[in-house]
């Protein structure tokens, strides 16, 4: 319950910032959803991607992300420097006590590689590095997780795209990777209102995972944008969901 109320607390709060017009600066986020963007943000620029999530499964755990951060640093036009820290409370069920702590801090960067233009996509490459020594004990892996991606984005109009994620991702256990794919298209319902729907996937030696999210985006000001997204799994749709909240903040 206590769940639904913030969820729908926050519906309100962004429905209320909506009210509000604001100025027109080059703005890019990388928050809701689980693919990533083609954008880097400008040189010099800072920004704070955050905000709050619930994961569940109905025979399994569950976790409330208490704060699930992204910092973001621009480097140059092209280049920027990401730096995650998630803070949760994790169950592994009902029976047990519940677990705080830090995730594993994760450090990466994107690297525009091409500009496109109409039906000419852009790209670019992502790549994050997941430690094994920073963050508490109980969440660290054995080894060094990395990952790698190639993003790919089609601006179709100037109110839909569709963007494409392929990548490795390793576990910092198992010596082979497994696939992430993902394909989103975005669109804009007003000049300050947004929405998407996803499809992303994991595959590797243990089975495939299929799921979707959704969700929407409201620009309160230029620097300032509210989000809420929800996941579902295609192959279990009554066992597992996620619902999140967040807020993407230009600080300069």
């Amino acid at each position: 319950m206590t769940n639904n109320r913030l969820f729908l607390t926050f519906l309100l709060l962004v429905t209320s910032a909506c009210l509000f017009a604001q100025d027109e600066v080059h703005f890019t986020a990388d928050r809701p959803g689980m693919a990533t963007g083609t954008d880097v943000i400008g040189k010099g620029v800072v920004q704070w991607e955050t905000g709050l999530a619930y994961e569940s499964f109905a025979n399994g755990p569950h976790t409330f992300t208490i704060n699930n951060s992204l910092f973001r640093f621009g480097l140059s036009d092209f280049a920027e420097f990401r730096l995650g820290v998630d803070y949760v409370r994790f169950m592994a069920d009902e029976t047990e006590n519940p677990v705080y702590g830090f995730l594993p801090v994760t450090f990466g960067a994107k690297l525009k590689v091409y500009e496109g233009e109409g039906w000419v996509p852009s790209v670019s490459v992502m790549t994050n590095l997941t430690s094994s020594r920073i963050g508490s004990k109980e969440f660290l892996p054995s080894n060094l997780a990395p990952s790698l991606y190639l993003l790919v984005q089609h601006d179709w109009t100037d109110w839909l795209n569709v963007g494409y994620n392929i990548g490795a991702e390793w576990d910092g256990e198992q010596a082979k990777p497994s696939t992430f794919a993902a394909i989103c298209f975005g669109a804009s319902i007003t000049d300050r209102l947004g929405c998407f729907v996803e499809s992303y996937n994991y595959f590797s030696n243990e089975g495939n995972e299929y799921a979707f999210d959704f969700g929407f985006t409201c620009m309160a000001t230029s620097r300032l944008q509210f989000d809420v997204a929800a996941n579902f799994n295609f192959q279990h749709p009554k066992e597992y969901y996620l619902i999140s909240v967040g807020v993407v903040w230009m600080i300069n």
